[in-house]
């Protein structure tokens, strides 16, 4: 399963060059920029469960870059570094475990972008999302009912997919600053496509897949 997704993931990248390249070559304008932020991740269940998961607040910093293909119209792609993951509560008030899962990822968007207004703007993405991941860990916090806790970390949460597919749609509004510069606030929610856990090993449990909710604010440049 792994070697399958790296592979799409090689393909999915090789691809996004190509076409980059190619519009590179024949395009008006090309912005890059830089934001960063906080994302509220959790995971879906497809069947009912006792304990479901709560949100888990996170980073989100993304690199944008942007090739204008025709007027307001736009090719949207660059890098992302977000964390994801959820938090859960097993057990009573008096003796329960607290989990705390991260899961942080390296994503390649692609997409097309549309942009309306002047020096006051806004500009609407639709992305596909590629990311690998970079590392994983769980907290767990054990209650005990005479108060007393222990806490333990690990390391080999290996159930987790290695490569996550997600749809991204993202909001942007934005002041220009003279014809180079501008500042913006973004607002963006990412769900998954792809199983978040593998249970290929237990393939009557359910199926689980991520959403994470995120706000940045930025800066943008043309080249």
């Amino acid at each position: 399963m792994l070697t399958n997704q790296i592979k799409i993931m090689k393909t999915f990248l090789l691809g996004t060059l190509i076409v980059l390249l190619s519009l590179a070559a024949n395009c008006q304008d090309q912005y890059v920029g830089i934001s960063g932020g906080l994302s509220a991740s959790n995971i879906i269940y497809s069947q009912k469960v006792d304990n479901p998961a709560e949100y888990r607040l996170g980073y989100l910093f993304k690199v944008n870059y942007e090739i204008e293909i025709f007027d307001h119209f736009y090719i949207a792609t660059g890098a992302t570094y977000q964390d994801k993951g959820f938090t859960n509560k097993v057990g009573g008030y008096a003796s329960h475990i607290e989990v705390n899962s991260a899961h942080r990822y390296l994503g390649i968007p692609i997409g097309i972008c549309f942009q309306v207004g002047g020096n006051l703007y806004c500009k609407l993405l639709i992305q596909a999302n590629i990311s690998l991941l970079l590392s994983k860990e769980s907290h767990v916090r054990l209650f005990a009912s005479n108060s007393k806790y222990e806490e333990r970390t690990f390391y080999n949460t290996n159930s987790y997919s290695p490569v996550d597919l997600s749809i991204n749609p993202v909001s942007r509004i934005g002041y220009k600053i003279g014809n180079r510069f501008s500042f913006f606030l973004e607002t963006s929610f990412s769900v998954s496509v792809n199983p978040f856990l593998d249970i290929t090993s237990n393939p009557t449990s359910s199926v689980v897949n991520n959403y994470a909710f995120g706000a940045c604010i930025g800066f943008d440049f043309r080249i």
